[in-house]
């Protein structure tokens, strides 16, 4: 499956299954996953590039090699700042 992802962007997904979603995720310098809050965990491995991942609002800097770790409920925004490839997993 090929699609935008809250509309910044693509997203192949990769695996679907009851307790977790892998999806890989293609920036281009300036998009985003826009704000949203997820019901599950959700890690976000940082491939390629580098971004600014947002928090409620605590905002850092995530260079190539970044894990960010975000616990169900709370907002969360991912923005590149250069081309970016993101591995996201939700997990229960």
């Amino acid at each position: 499956m090929l699609g935008a992802y809250n509309s910044g962007g693509r997203a192949i997904l990769l695996e679907v299954s009851i307790k977790s979603i892998l999806l890989l995720i293609c920036f281009e310098p300036g998009q985003a996953v826009e704000p949203c809050v997820m019901s599950r965990n959700t890690a976000f491995y940082i491939l390629e590039g580098e971004g600014v991942a947002i928090e409620e609002a605590e905002r850092a800097e995530v260079p190539k090699g970044s894990i960010i770790l975000i616990e169900p409920e709370l907002e969360r925004q991912i923005k590149a700042k250069s081309k970016m490839t993101v591995l996201a997993i939700q997990y229960s």
